[in-house]
Formats: C-alpha cells, structure tokens, sequence
C-alpha cells in the first residue's frame, strides 16, 4: 500500500540531502538500504517506512525514523528499534496521520497512527536496525529494517582517519552516563569507539549504556577508577585515546581538536586543552581561568597538576608500551601520576582549546580530602629518585608539596573538625592519621580549636 509521504501529511521531516557528500561536512550518515517486512493482513492493515530513504544522506550522529503503522488484530500502541538483540529504543504509536485515516476511515485508530524515533549511532561501519510494532496484546510484528553506514568526508578518507577510542569508567553515575555518552557521539570528527567500563556499579549504568548500539559495555568488579581505566586500555584498538569521566562532557570539537594538535605537535606523547565548570545539572559555572604551560611541562606538573579533567587529555597508545598502565596504588590521583611519568621522559603540548566540561558535584573523588592528600604525597614521592639532578626540578617538587597541603590540608581539618564536634571522633582516626603525617600544621590548629 502507498500513502502520501510524511511532508504531505503535514509533519515534519529531517533534512536530507543526497549531495552532502561533496559538502564540506564531517559526520555523515549514509542510508543504505531502507525495507518493508512482508505485510501480514490478518495482523496489520498497513505499515510504512518513510524516513529515511535508501540512497540519501544526514549529517550527524543519529538516525531519525519516520513511519506508520495500523494493527488490525490489534491496536499498534509503540514501535521498538533493534539491532544486534538490543533495544536501541522504544516511542508511541500516536502521531496524527489524516492520510492513512482518509484511507482505512473503517479503522478508529488511524488517525493516530504516526510515529517518529531517534536512534543514536557512533564510530564508523554499519549498523542494521529492525523496526517492529508492539500491538496492545504484547505482540510485535515486524515492519521493517534499516540499514545505515557513518562514514567521514572525502578530504579525511583521502588523509587517513585514525581511530580514536574514548573510555569511560563508571561507578554508580548511571544519572550522568547518557550525557557523557552523548557528548562523544556528537562529535564532529565520526571515526572513534566507545567503551564504558562499567566498576562494578549497583545503579543502572548497565541499562543506560544498553540505549547506544554502538557503545561497548565492559563490567568488572569494583576495583576503583584507575582499574577501570587499564580495563579501558586493554579493550580497545584506537591509535589515539581519550579517558572520559562518567561524570564530565566533551565538548563537539574535542577530539577534532585534539587530532589538530597532534599534527601540529607530530612528537608529543599526549596533547591537552581546557575546561568549562559545570554543576550537577549542566548549567556552565562563571568562567574560571585555565591554566597552560607552554615549556618546561615536567617541572611546571611538579609544582601542581595543572591539567584537568581527564577527558581534556588526548594520549598516543603508543605511549603506554613504555609507562604501561594508570597505578592503582594512588587510583584518586592516577591520572596525575601518569601526567608525570610521561612529561619526565616525553614531550607533551597543552593547547588552549577548550574541550571538556567539568561537573562538580558532592559525590567528586577530589571531595574526599584525606584520600587526596594521601595520594597527591605518593605520586609526587615517586619522582624523588629522578629530580636529584635538576635543581629547577627539586625546587618544583618542594612547591609541589606545599601545593598539595594548601589544597587539602585546611579542608581536611575543617571535615575534623566538624566530625569531632558531632561526636564521631573513632570516625574521624584515619584522617587524623593522615593529618598527623601529611599536614601537622592542621593538627595544631585542630587542638588549638577543641582545647
């Protein structure tokens, strides 16, 4: 059966353009082959498949669907997006269609049998999706399936397109997962892998990272980010690496960005830009001021970290045959620690693009601060043995030190100090441990309060 298509009944269709190809365009969806399942008429008065159309183009990362369907056995209440045994997603069955009501007027339902998806894709192949519709008896019947190809604009394909993977650990941040995820689909150079490497969550990280056909789901049992991280490592293929918190957002361009530099910079180890602050629900912070250091990187990285978050940071894989794998032993401050081991024996470039953006939250490992001055001391302990023949190193390292402290030692005191107060002292033992031997000062300050 033919209707009219979705233009002529009077909604919305996405544009398309079978010339994007020789556009200046970066992200590019290429239709394949669009087709109808056969049609059983003791179960369906029709079906259609409007959008998109074989043959055509879109541009950016997911595929919108358009169609109707009209159940004769029963009424058509959704439609369901498959591929590979996964549901992609799910939408109603309710979107006015005077067309096919005009043409099946014996059926009540046919005004309202429109409907319209949004599938995500990422990365570049192909990916075949099955379209059924769920009629109010729980049954579904196929409608049809799509078959769609992400490729990249003709100038890359001629220059080479390296793979960029892009690991995300999460722990327990199922409710920030699908931005994190989005945000890399979004992106504006399309040949990159996902991989979530999900630390043993008990949230519903799983269900979340099961909406993206494309996103690679790794479980583990807890082991802490820096585990999650070399699991990341292990599981994926791309020259280039991005590790993502579950938490943060690249911004569009990040891994463009990213690439540019290393073109630029052919010799560096890893390349890394700016970051936006953000609150738990997005909304952008006042501007804060980045820093960057154009020289002397080991040096300035002793003095503090001046790179974060993670995902502003983009590494050759290269580089991990020779500093291996994120330490778990100071898991808080891995990504520092590898910061330095890179920056002490290769050359890194930091850029002043901005690429992520950083949510601050209460639930930030950076919140917890006896574990971060514990970890920051260890990281920076480990570089004794190599600053002994530098004195601009050794003078960095000791400013690092005291960097450390002033970061966290007046806060450690401070959480004490309320523990103490409310009566949790047994509570509060391991950070006095670790205020006795990492910052003596707040001790002082501490007894001075509860004299």
């Amino acid at each position: 059966m033919v209707f009219a298509s979705a233009e002529e009944a009077g909604f919305s269709v996405p544009g398309e353009n079978p010339s994007l190809p020789n556009q200046n365009r970066m992200a590019l969806i290429e239709f394949v082959e669009v087709s109808l399942s056969e049609l059983n008429p003791a179960v369906l008065w029709g079906r259609n498949l409007e959008f998109p159309r074989a043959g055509t183009w879109a541009e950016g990362h997911a595929i919108e669907i358009i169609g109707w369907v009209l159940g004769r056995e029963a009424p058509a209440v959704a439609v369901e997006m498959t591929a590979d045994g996964r549901l992609l997603g799910r939408v109603p069955v309710n979107i006015q269609r005077p067309d096919v009501a005009a043409f099946h007027s014996q059926v009540e339902d046919g005004a309202r049998s429109g409907f319209q998806a949004r599938v995500q894709m990422g990365g570049i192949g192909e990916l075949e999706v099955t379209v059924e519709a769920v009629l109010d008896n729980q049954v579904r019947v196929a409608i049809g399936r799509i078959r769609a190809r992400r490729r990249w604009r003709e100038d890359l394909a001629r220059t080479g397109t390296p793979l960029i993977s892009v690991v995300i650990p999460c722990y327990n941040q199922a409710r920030f997962l699908d931005e994190a995820i989005e945000s890399v689909l979004a992106q504006s150079y399309p040949h990159f892998e996902v991989a979530v490497i999900d630390d043993g969550s008990t949230d519903n990280a799983e269900e979340v990272a099961a909406r993206y056909a494309w996103v690679r789901y790794i479980r583990q049992e807890n082991g802490g980010l820096a585990a999650a991280r070399n699991t990341g490592l292990r599981r994926t293929i791309g020259e280039y690496l991005v590790f993502l918190d579950a938490d943060d957002r690249l911004l569009p361009r990040a891994l463009e960005t990213g690439l540019a530099a290393f073109a630029e910079h052919p010799e560096c180890a890893f390349v890394a830009g700016h970051c936006k602050p953000i609150t738990v629900d997005g909304t952008p912070f006042p501007a804060s001021e980045n820093s960057c250091v154009d020289r002397d990187h080991y040096a300035a990285l002793l003095r503090k970290c001046f790179i974060y978050p993670p995902g502003a940071v983009m590494f050759r894989r290269s580089v991990f045959e020779t500093v291996r794998n994120f330490d778990v032993s100071v898991s808080p401050c891995a990504d520092y620690d590898l910061y330095l081991r890179v920056a002490k024996d290769f050359p890194i470039w930091c850029h002043h693009q901005m690429v992520a953006e950083y949510r601050k939250h209460g639930a930030n490992m950076t919140r917890n601060a006896a574990l971060m001055l514990k970890s920051g001391f260890a990281v920076l302990r480990s570089q004794r043995q190599y600053i002994k023949r530098n004195e601009l190193w050794k003078k960095a390292y000791d400013d690092g030190i005291e960097f450390i402290r002033a970061c966290y030692g007046p806060a450690l005191a401070g959480e004490l100090h309320s523990e103490i107060r409310s009566g949790n002292a047994w509570q509060a033992m391991p950070g006095l441990l670790a205020l006795v031997r990492y910052y003596p000062a707040g001790l002082f300050s501490l007894l001075r309060q509860h004299s």
